[in-house]
């Protein structure tokens, strides 16, 4: 019995202090006793891999609750201004699934979403301004309300020509909406509507965003170490 205690204590203060969030494990650690110590192994994975990615974050910039305020009141927003409307979300991939993932629950609207792959970086942290299309969206958008649903805006190269290329689909009205904004890496005009918060002009990652497909699942945005994409 003090094992078990033990693991017990081991295990909750592991999930709590590594935001480790996973529903399924917590409830089946709590039914079944006798197998405590394979979920503890499964923890103690995801310590190690959570452990990793954070050695090279350089400094949180956002922490989970200041983002979830900011996508709260991005809904809210959203709802007083399209009152009585349907809105199409496109969530250009990959970097926006997460944000508009939680964004899309706090619009108490009749939404529906849509998706784009839209690439000018490849592999690199600079815009090499050659525009690629990768996915293309599933339904029409002619007539609708369409909000486009970033995950950061940096020289505005890939998404002013996105907006160009949706426009000429003759819908009815485009905004844009980020959650994150480096207003001065800008190379194009571009009237950003809904906006969760500026940032310097650092590597970012988390929330979804990557570096060459790392740190996606990171929960806060941070800057990434330069010695990291530096190498």
């Amino acid at each position: 019995m003090k094992i078990i205690n033990h693991l017990d204590r081991w295990f909750f203060y592991a999930l709590e202090n590594y935001k480790i969030q996973n529903t399924n494990i917590k409830m089946n650690f709590n039914k079944n006793v006798h197998n405590r110590r394979n979920y503890v192994i499964i923890i103690l994975l995801k310590i190690k891999e959570v452990k990793v990615l954070r050695e090279d974050v350089a400094q949180i910039l956002f922490s989970e609750k200041q983002i979830q305020e900011k996508v709260n009141e991005i809904g809210k927003q959203i709802t007083e201004e399209y009152k009585d409307k349907e809105v199409v979300l496109i969530g250009v991939l990959k970097g926006a699934n997460v944000f508009m993932g939680d964004l899309m629950r706090k619009i108490d609207l009749p939404v529906t979403i849509d998706f784009m792959a839209v690439s000018s970086y490849g592999l690199s942290t600079e815009s090499s301004g050659v525009v690629k299309i990768l996915k293309d969206l599933d339904q029409s958008i002619e007539d609708k309300h369409v909000i486009i649903i970033e995950d950061i805006i940096d020289t505005g190269l890939t998404l002013h020509y996105l907006c160009d290329n949706l426009i000429s689909r003759k819908l009815k009205s485009l905004k844009i909406c980020t959650l994150l904004d480096k207003p001065e890496r800008r190379k194009v005009e571009l009237k950003v509507d809904y906006k969760g918060f500026d940032i310097p002009d650092e590597f970012i990652i988390g929330y979804g965003i990557d570096y060459a497909e790392k740190y996606r699942n990171l929960p806060f945005i941070a800057a990434l170490k330069r010695e990291v994409y530096q190498k």
